[in-house]
């Protein structure tokens, strides 16, 4: 439960109503941490969330510190810094897919740029609560980020559909930022021109390109594939 999730991140709770019987152990805890809790009656949530079957628990909590800049010195801080950007990926499904993807790969930071919201509802649960662990920076146009990129240190690697070495063929270890682009244009030429490095995830079949969730996670565990060769 997301809500159990950021209890354990250390997130500052607010409020949290809750339907009887519903996770008491979580409430209990709750209770325990000073969080206040409000006993609602059966079914009273339906109307007050967006999902249509919600888990009889709510709770409301102080957006955290999402700067860019916050983001990215937390992970320069790191001994070869893995930054996720992304760029223009408007679907909250997938924002949240690559979060949990990044948690998953050993991102120390994911930069949006002209993106959802991170706040959506359904990013926050497309995320399974990595977006209360990883450093998050947003509220930055591509510029601004990429121009950030480019004064960090960290070696900047677009993704493209073809033409462009095989991203199992381009050494991903030492500091990167992975930057992914929109779901149907992908990466613009003036921001691929932008960029240290592209590359390319060859396909077999007859299909253009993959989605960009598949793609960013099929590219972020090569990236962790290999530093787990290069440094056990």
């Amino acid at each position: 439960m997301l809500v159990g999730e950021a209890l354990d991140a250390g997130v500052e709770l607010c409020d949290v109503f809750v339907e009887p019987d519903v996770a008491p152990a979580l409430v209990e805890a709750l209770r325990d941490s000073q969080v206040m809790v409000y006993d609602v009656a059966q079914g009273a949530l339906v109307g007050a969330v967006d999902t249509a079957t919600p888990q009889g628990m709510a709770a409301i909590a102080p957006l955290p510190d999402l700067s860019v800049d916050r983001a990215l010195a937390l992970a320069l801080a790191r001994v070869d810094p893995f930054v996720l950007v992304l760029i223009e990926v408007r679907d909250p499904g997938n924002v949240g897919t690559l979060l949990r993807t990044a948690e998953a790969a050993g991102a120390d930071a994911v930069l949006l740029a002209d993106s959802v919201e991170v706040t959506s509802p359904k990013t926050v649960r497309s995320s399974a609560g990595s977006v209360f662990r990883v450093p998050i920076g947003v509220g930055a146009d591509a510029e601004t980020v990429l121009a950030a990129l480019s004064g960090s240190g960290l070696t900047s690697v677009g993704t493209v559909v073809r033409d462009a070495p095989a991203y199992d063929r381009t050494d991903l270890t030492g500091a990167v930022a992975l930057v992914l682009g929109n779901e149907a244009h992908g990466l613009g030429a003036q921001i691929q021109d932008r960029l240290d490095r592209l590359i390319t995830i060859p396909m077999a079949g007859r299909v253009e390109s993959l989605n960009v969730a598949m793609a960013g996670t099929l590219l972020a565990f090569e990236l962790l594939r290999q530093r787990r060769a290069h440094r056990p």
